[in-house]
Order: structure tokens, then C-alpha cells, then sequence
């Protein structure tokens, strides 16, 4: 099933580190190194980034998703 979590955060990275606290395991899968992995796709509210730098700004009430990578996995 598909986990939610209502984490505070006003850039991605604030998002993830509440995350951790909530889920380390998956925290773990989607960063690496302090970096997102490059084979996740986050998409907020509905748009897939084009970039996933933990430094971008997310509004209040943004819905962020982990999209797996095309082919499977994650």
C-alpha cells in the first residue's frame, strides 16, 4: 500500500529529514549520500521535477510523491 505522512518542511530537504524520523528505512531508499538518488522521481502536486535539489522551496499543504523509476524498482 501506498505509506502518507503529514511532515513539516518549506524545502524538500526539511521534508525528508522529518521523514527520517517518521520512516529511516525510507528515507534511506530515496537518499543517498544527501542527495536524492537519482533514480526516484519526486513529483509535487502532481508535476514530476525535472530536478530533485533537496534545496527546493514546497509550499505548506504540497503533496509530494516518490514516483518509481520507468522499468520497475524502488
Amino acid at each position: 500500500g501506498i505509506e502518507r505522512f503529514d511532515v513539516p518542511g518549506r524545502t524538500l530537504r526539511e521534508v525528508f529529514n522529518a521523514v527520517r524520523k517518521e520512516a529511516p528505512e525510507l528515507y534511506d531508499r530515496v537518499v543517498e549520500d544527501g542527495e536524492m538518488r537519482l533514480d526516484i522521481a519526486v513529483a509535487i502536486d502532481g508535476n514530476i521535477l525535472e530536478e530533485t535539489g533537496l534545496y527546493m522551496d514546497v509550499s505548506e499543504d504540497a503533496e509530494i510523491y516518490l514516483v518509481a523509476p520507468i522499468g520497475g524498482g524502488a
